[in-house]
């Protein structure tokens, strides 16, 4: 909010000072030297003084009062999204973007959108453990149970969708779903997005791209559709099958 009344701020003084010089300007016309006005020796005001706009407190508290009748409106279009095909994607960039008093507040920002790209959920934390994630997991699990919704068949992930050492992080927190028959793969956008000029710190090697769209393609081929392989690799274990 404090960035919006820094603008708010800004607009302001430029409409001012827009609005002043019109003024003088046309006095000055009004009063030129040979014209008849000048010789009804009228007095004109100065221009008032520029007020200052409300605080970023006080914007902040006005705006939140005129939304407060809308908050059913936007919670029942939230809870009402469903799907079948999720993607659950955490990343660092919406909260570096925060400002003013939610400045460094939060470290990671954490979705859950469904094959149309619409939001489930959204939440912010100050990491991203198994127990901060829990209650987002759960919130949305039960969801689905209130409104008698099927779980979902398949969620793609980032990352830690492996069986490396024991059950990925993901089917710990969806536990009930992946119960139930959902399956959770690799997301190929991140892979896809890596180029060779690429100077991110992205453990995913350019040179593994190609393997990982052709086993993708043989996957469909063989089963119909993007997301059914036998086994979930990581980028790092993916080789072409024979």
């Amino acid at each position: 909010m404090v960035k919006v009344w820094r603008q708010v701020q800004e607009s302001h003084c430029e409409g001012y000072l827009q609005r002043k010089d019109l003024y003088t300007t046309l006095l000055s016309q009004y009063n030129k030297p040979g014209k008849i006005t000048r010789s009804l020796c009228q007095q004109f005001q100065r221009p008032p003084a520029r007020r200052e706009p409300p605080s970023a407190r006080l914007m902040r508290k006005a705006f939140l009062i005129s939304e407060a009748d809308n908050i059913e409106d936007y919670r029942t279009q939230i809870m009402s999204t469903f799907g079948q095909v999720l993607k659950y994607d955490s990343t660092k960039k919406i909260c570096k973007k925060l400002s003013g008093d939610g400045k460094g507040t939060a470290e990671w920002c954490t979705n859950v959108a469904n094959e149309h790209g619409q939001i489930l959920i959204s939440v912010l934390t100050c990491e991203e453990s198994l127990e901060k994630m829990r209650p987002m997991a759960e919130g949305l699990m039960e969801r689905y149970r209130r409104a008698d919704e099927a779980p979902p068949e398949l969620m793609y992930v980032d990352r830690g969708c492996c069986r490396v050492h024991a059950v990925s992080s993901v089917e710990q927190l969806f536990s009930d779903w992946t119960d139930r028959g959902m399956l959770v793969r690799l997301s190929l956008d991140p892979s896809i997005r890596c180029s060779p000029t690429d100077r991110s710190s992205s453990k995913v090697c350019p040179v593994q791209v190609c393997p990982l769209c052709c086993r993708l393609c043989l996957q469909q081929r063989r089963h119909g559709s993007s997301g059914t392989g036998d086994t979930c690799r990581s980028p790092n274990q993916l080789c072409l099958p024979d």
